[in-house]
């Protein structure tokens, strides 16, 4: 270990500012409406300067808020431990901080889902559980797999990794073996070869790699970058997005898997320490720590919007309102999950530490 055992000030603060914006950031990523209006690459005039602009911000800056949370899950979670108890006794507490609210939420989203689908779009209950053959199945994939609550893939991802990691955990006694395993996730993360239900399996070097800072790199990131230093996640930035340029944008990438992955890391890494050089000219703000509210709460509310564009025919209106569309769904994805945060606070203090895992 690199001899840091605390967390500075300064990373803290960091940490808590980077992960709001970048729930932002993922609620910018499901904003994306250009197909609800049927425009695409092919379209003619301001119609392909909106598909362009949303597929710039949603499939290419955006992404690298996933590999991020993901580090700082991993990061938080194995900082401090030196024994295999107090393993176990993390596990234990993301019982109750990931599984319990993945359960939770999945049971909420799919009773929303079923009465904006079946009630509001008018859609039968077959249509609904289409592909389900028995009671049975649709809780399993319901409540335990994610069917209609889609961010919770992450939950889902971040609790396999947590609950395995027992094995991280011995595999990051050696420093030699853990960026063994760093180059051998890397790998995996590539070409797939186990990948989880129903999401990229990448996700786990993201994880060890926060966890492998955290034992070993404190030193790199305790503190802010040198200005001496700018260089590095200047050349990370023109790297990745050398990447979007030559290859085309994201959609593209799709295809490349290893591209795609390339860009990620270099991108979430070259943001990560640009932060350093606006982090001390910001004040945490008190919603800066609502993050995971954000996170859980937005998708439902950029259903709803959505399917009342569907519903009053705005998506036939054209490009410019998808464009102010796209804003408008992005605004309320971070604004409504406040205010339903600072409500519930105030008036369902109980149900909203059980929901956020006591956040």
């Amino acid at each position: 270990m690199d001899g840091n055992s605390t967390i500075s000030p300064f990373l803290s603060k960091k940490i808590t500012i980077v992960s709001f914006y970048f729930s932002v950031l993922v609620v910018l990523l499901h904003s994306y409406c250009v197909q609800s209006f049927s425009i695409s690459a092919s379209s003619k005039g301001f119609g392909k300067i909106v598909y362009y602009f949303q597929t710039i911000i949603c499939q290419d800056l955006s992404r690298c808020a996933v590999p991020l949370f993901f580090s700082i899950s991993g990061f938080l979670f194995f900082f401090g431990v030196q024994r295999f108890d107090q393993v176990i006794k993390k596990i234990k507490k993301r019982f109750f901080s990931l599984v319990i609210p993945y359960l939770l939420l999945n049971v909420l989203y799919t009773l929303m889902e079923a009465f904006l689908q079946i009630v509001v779009a008018g859609k039968t209950v077959e249509q609904f559980t289409a592909g389900m053959h028995s009671a049975l199945q649709f809780v399993i994939r319901s409540v335990f797999i994610y069917q209609y609550n889609v961010p919770a893939w992450y939950l889902f991802t971040l609790i396999l990794w947590v609950a395995l990691s027992p094995i991280w955990f011995f595999i990051l006694k050696r420093k030699t073996i853990s960026i063994a395993a760093l180059l051998v996730f890397f790998g995996l993360g590539i070409v797939e070869i186990f990948p989880v239900p129903g999401r990229e399996n990448y996700t786990l070097f993201f994880f060890f790699l926060g966890a492998f800072m955290s034992k070993y790199g404190m030193k790199y990131i305790n503190s802010p970058i040198s200005k001496r230093k700018i260089w590095i996640p200047v050349s990370l930035l023109v790297f990745s997005q050398s990447i979007i340029l030559f290859f085309g944008f994201f959609s593209m990438l799709q295809a490349v898997f290893v591209l795609r992955f390339i860009f990620e890391i270099t991108l979430a890494i070259s943001i990560w320490f640009f932060a350093d050089y606006i982090i001390h000219r910001l004040k945490v703000k008190k919603y800066y720590s609502y993050s995971f509210p954000i996170y859980i709460f937005h998708f439902i509310i950029l259903d709803i919007i959505k399917l009342f564009i569907i519903k009053t025919s705005l998506n036939n209106a054209g490009s410019v309102v998808c464009m102010l569309s796209y804003f408008v769904m992005a605004a309320l994805g971070v604004v409504l999950p406040i205010l339903l945060t600072k409500f519930m606070n105030k008036y369902a203090k109980t149900v909203y530490a059980v929901i956020t895992g006591g956040r």
